[in-house]
C-alpha cells in the first residue's frame, strides 16, 4: 500500500513511493499471495474482489458528472479550418499551408470569420516534420476549430488533432462543398453521442461499455518511454470517461522470441494485446500500427506522463469514438449532398 505524506504528519517529508516501486513489491508478494493491482490505493471505494473489479458499476453516470459534456451545436456554434491558398479551394497540405480560412457554422449558417497565418513545418518531401515548433504553432492555431480539412495531413499530425476531440478530413474541392461535407459528418458523430447521453441505458451493453482498456509502452510506469517494437512490458489499464483510471496488469513479452523476424515479433505483440482498445507507446512503425489497426486496435504514438496522456485520452473518449466512425476521406470526385445541415 502506498504511503501517503500527509501534512502535520511525522512522515510528511516523505517521498510516495512511484507506480514501479508499488508493482516491484506486488511482483514479489504475488509468489505468496495474489494481489490486486487496479486499486490505487487502500479506499472505501474499491469495491468488489480479486477476481472481479466492480468498481465501474457504481460509478456516476457520465450525465450526472463533471466530465467535459459535448457542446450544443446550434448554440454555440463549430468552427471549421480550412488548408486553402485562395479561400475557394480546399487545396493545401496541413504541413505546406501559410493559412487556415477560419468559419463558423450556427444556427444553420455558415459565416467566414478571418484567415489565420501559420508557419508551414514541412519544406519538401526530404524534410517535412523537421521544424517541431511550427508544428506546435499550427496546432495552438487551430485549437478552438472541432473541424479540420486539409487536401492531405500527415499520420503524427492527425493523431494530434484527433486526440483532442477533433475531426480531420482529407479533402480536395470547393470550400462551400467540403465543409458542408464536413459539418455534416461532425454533427452526425454529435447527434450520435448525444443519443447515448440522453438514453444511457438503451446505448449500454455491461461493464465493458464503462470504460477503455488502454495498454501502454513503459519502463517505469511513469512515463511513456518505450517504442512498440522495442517495449519489454505494456502497462495494462481502464481509463474511465471522466479521466480516472485502474492499473489492471503489466503484460510481458518475454514468451515472444527475439530472434523471430521483425514483422513476426509485432505480430506476436498485437497478438497479446488483441484484448485492449488503444495502444500508447513513444513511437510505433508504420507496419505496426497497420497490424493493430487491422484488429481493431488504435494506435498513439506520443511521449510523457502516463498520467496526463490517461486523463486527457479519458475525457475525450467517446467523442475521439464518434468521430473516427463518422470521419471519412473525400476525393474530388465525390459529390455528396449537405442533407440540409448547410443554408
Amino acid at each position: 500500500m502506498q504511503l501517503i505524506p500527509a501534512p502535520g504528519s511525522a512522515f510528511e517529508h516523505m517521498p510516495l513511493a512511484t507506480q514501479k516501486e508499488l508493482n516491484d513489491l506486488r511482483k514479489k508478494c504475488s509468489k505468496y499471495l495474489k494481489q490486486m493491482y487496479h486499486c490505487q490505493q487502500c479506499r472505501a471505494d474499491a469495491i468488489g474482489t480479486l477476481e472481479n473489479d466492480r468498481s465501474a458499476e457504481f460509478r456516476k453516470s457520465v450525465l450526472n458528472s463533471g466530465s467535459e459534456q459535448i457542446q450544443n451545436i446550434e448554440e454555440d456554434g463549430i468552427l471549421v479550418a480550412i488548408a486553402t491558398s485562395d479561400n475557394r479551394l480546399v487545396n493545401k497540405h496541413f504541413g505546406h499551408t501559410s493559412q487556415f480560412a477560419i468559419y463558423k457554422y450556427q444556427k444553420a449558417k455558415v459565416e467566414f470569420i478571418e484567415n489565420r497565418m501559420v508557419q508551414n513545418f514541412c519544406s519538401g518531401p526530404e524534410s517535412c516534420g523537421d521544424a517541431e515548433d511550427n508544428l506546435n504553432g499550427i496546432i495552438e492555431a487551430v485549437k478552438d476549430c472541432q473541424v479540420v480539412i486539409a487536401q492531405r495531413i500527415g499520420h503524427f499530425p492527425q493523431k494530434v488533432l484527433e486526440e483532442q476531440g477533433k475531426l480531420v478530413i482529407q479533402a480536395y474541392g470547393f470550400i462551400d462543398e467540403e465543409i458542408c461535407k464536413g459539418i455534416a459528418a461532425y454533427v452526425k458523430a454529435y447527434r450520435k453521442a448525444s443519443e447515448r447521453d440522453n438514453n444511457p441505458k438503451e446505448f449500454s451493453q455491461g461493464k465493458s461499455e464503462d470504460y477503455s482498456k488502454v495498454a501502454v509502452s513503459t519502463s517505469d510506469g511513469i512515463n511513456i518511454n518505450q517504442h512498440f517494437g522495442s517495449a519489454e512490458d505494456f502497462w495494462i489499464y481502464q481509463v474511465f470517461e471522466d479521466g480516472s483510471y485502474n492499473l489492471i496488469e503489466v503484460r510481458k513479452t518475454g514468451q515472444i522470441n527475439n530472434n523471430s523476424d521483425v514483422h513476426e515479433r509485432v505480430r506476436a505483440k498485437a497478438e497479446l494485446l488483441m484484448d485492449v482498445e488503444t495502444v500508447l507507446a513513444e513511437q510505433i512503425g508504420r507496419y505496426a500500427e497497420d497490424i493493430l489497426n487491422r484488429r481493431g486496435i488504435k494506435a498513439f504514438a506520443l511521449s510523457g506522463s502516463i498520467d496526463k496522456a490517461l486523463k486527457t485520452y479519458g475525457r475525450k473518449s467517446r467523442l475521439i469514438r464518434n468521430l473516427s466512425k463518422s470521419s471519412v476521406r473525400h476525393c474530388s470526385s465525390e459529390r455528396q449532398g449537405c442533407s440540409g445541415v448547410c443554408m
